[in-house]
């Protein structure tokens, strides 16, 4: 499950940059990496679903130290 909760602290990461940077290049780097780990997410989901896995839903408690 590491893939996916680094895709969710990969989005989180890109969200906290869109809300912080004025930086065009950090904002359109930023806004990929949303779209990218977004769609990853979606497509894990479905795959999990289609299994009846439960997924996590927070993020590891590195992923945390590293947002903060």
């Amino acid at each position: 499950m590491v893939q996916l909760e680094g895709n969710m602290a990969e989005v989180q990461a890109g969200q906290l940059a869109l809300k912080n940077s004025h930086n065009q290049n950090v904002r359109q780097f930023a806004e990929k990496m949303i779209t990218d780990h977004s769609y990853a997410l979606k497509t894990l989901d479905q795959i999990a679903g289609a299994h009846h896995m439960q997924l996590p839903t927070m993020l590891t408690e590195q992923d945390r130290a590293m947002l903060e």
